[in-house]
This record gives C-alpha cells, structure tokens and sequence, in this order.
C-alpha cells in the first residue's frame, strides 16, 4: 500500500503488482507502465497507462485517460463520497482540478479503434462494484485460490 497526501507535479508507476496506490492529487501527469493487479485511487491532470492489466482505477482527470495495449481496466468515480481523506477538497483545490470537469469517464484506448462497438479492454463501473470486486479477490488470496 502506497499513500501519498500531499501534491505531486507528476508519479510514474512501474512494474506494481498486487499494489493500492493512492495519489491524492497530481499536478501534472501520472504514468503506468507494465502494473498488475492493483487498485489506484488518483486525481490527475493527465493519466496514460501502457501495458497495464486488471487493474482498477478510481479517478479524476482533467484530460481522457489514455490505454494502450491494456485490458481488464476498470474507471470509478474519484468525486464519490465514499472516496474521502482529510486533504482531498484542499489539494484538489490547489491543482486547480476542482475547477475543471471530472472526465473519469473518458477513455482513448490507443489498442482499439473501432469506432463502431466499445472497447473491451476497459469499463466503467461504481465504486460498490469495484469494493465488491476487490473483497472477493482478497477471499480468494485467504484460501490459495
């Protein structure tokens, strides 16, 4: 488990595997390369990921979030309720991404161009959906499976 609270002008994330990564807020722009398995939770400027893999993402972007020769991603709402720490409204502030449009639902998958049907690389769900996902997964680590 990663935590950062406090503003960051950019992360890169390389080669997690089974990771919860909690970006409060990133000034600039966040990068995932080669992750697995993970869950982060990240306001951003700008998110690209490359090579990423059944991971969950709960997120506030001011741009789309890029996909590239990924699958099994899915996109929860950073601006829920239940998504709350101390420093969220301050830090959102600060990088001024409280002021623009949460564009979570946004997503250009560089590996899919067919512009008649919908990426199946990525989907969009709830945050109870991804809580209930993520409990199972962790039952089945509990019992080897």
């Amino acid at each position: 488990v990663v935590v950062v609270t406090r503003q960051l002008r950019a992360a890169r994330l390389v080669d997690l595997r089974h990771c919860c990564v909690l970006l409060a807020a990133v000034d600039g722009s966040v990068f995932m390369e080669r992750c697995d398995k993970c869950v982060v939770v990240v306001a951003t400027q700008q998110l690209r990921l490359l090579d990423v893999h059944h991971c969950d993402v709960v997120l506030r972007v001011r741009g789309a979030a890029v996909i590239e020769r990924s699958n099994d991603l899915r996109f929860a709402d950073y601006d829920d309720d239940r998504v709350a720490f101390a420093t969220k409204q301050q830090l959102l502030d600060a990088t001024h991404l409280a002021d623009c449009a949460n564009r979570w639902r946004d997503v250009d998958d560089f590996s899919w161009l067919r512009a008649d049907a919908p990426s199946p690389h990525w989907s969009l769900v709830g945050i109870d959906e991804l809580l209930e996902h993520n409990d199972d997964d962790d039952d089945d680590d509990d019992d080897g499976g």
